[in-house]
């Protein structure tokens, strides 16, 4: 009931009547991970596709030399490890469990039948696939032709507008990344990351407070 109740929610197959949604429970498999937990790495071989049930999950590309790019926070609800179930190629990054964490899985044949019983769900696939693809050319355009600040600034507004919650000083987003890992995803080192939230800081733009991060009244018109 628990796989039921969750795979009714997420939007890969909310066009499911109940019978069909049985039919997807039948080809998944629960299985549980502790934080820090590697999932996948990249360039291992994709044979299956996972939901996140709970917790949290990171999705990033590592260099030769040990450097990491975050390329994806993945939570309750999304979905990762599609794209070497579609062209049959190589895991592209590495999937790190950051957060105790519960997942549905589906092998990639099981997967394959179901994106040919249910064409909707492949449209829907494409449609996350195309968001993603976006995202990349965003990042890849930042860091090319915005300052560390700016990248930052834009990366603390699109988590207020996707995580945060209005409070009485601004919107607040809880502090459930590290500094690392955010300069990972705004693309900059943890030093630049923390030196540049002491500047806004100090700029009155944001506040704060026991780790969390306020971006404050004055600034909300930019969210």
């Amino acid at each position: 009931m628990v796989k039921m109740d969750f795979l009714s929610k997420i939007p890969l197959f909310s066009d499911l009547s109940n019978s069909e949604l049985k039919e997807i429970e039948k080809i998944t498999m629960f299985k549980e991970e502790e934080a820090d937990r590697i999932l996948f790495f990249e360039d291992d071989a994709g044979d299956a596709i996972y939901l996140i049930l709970d917790g949290m999950v990171k999705v990033s590309k590592i260099s030769t030399s040990g450097r990491e790019k975050t390329l994806a926070i993945l939570e309750k609800g999304d979905f990762f490890g599609e794209m070497s179930l579609l062209d049959g190629g190589l895991r592209s990054a590495t999937a790190q469990v950051l957060e105790d964490v519960e997942l549905l899985s589906i092998h990639r044949q099981d997967f394959l039948q179901v994106l040919h019983s249910y064409p909707q769900i492949g449209s829907k696939v494409i449609a996350v696939l195309s968001r993603r693809l976006r995202e990349t050319n965003r990042q890849l355009g930042n860091a090319h032709f915005k300052s560390v600040t700016e990248r930052i600034k834009e990366l603390l507004i699109k988590l207020a507008k996707e995580k945060g919650e209005k409070v009485k000083d601004g919107v607040l987003i809880k502090q459930y990344l590290t500094h690392h890992e955010l300069a990972n995803l705004a693309g900059t080192s943890r030093e630049s990351m923390t030196r540049t939230l002491n500047k806004l800081q100090e700029a009155g733009w944001l506040k704060i407070k026991d780790k969390d991060l306020i971006i404050v009244e004055a600034t909300i018109n930019n969210l």
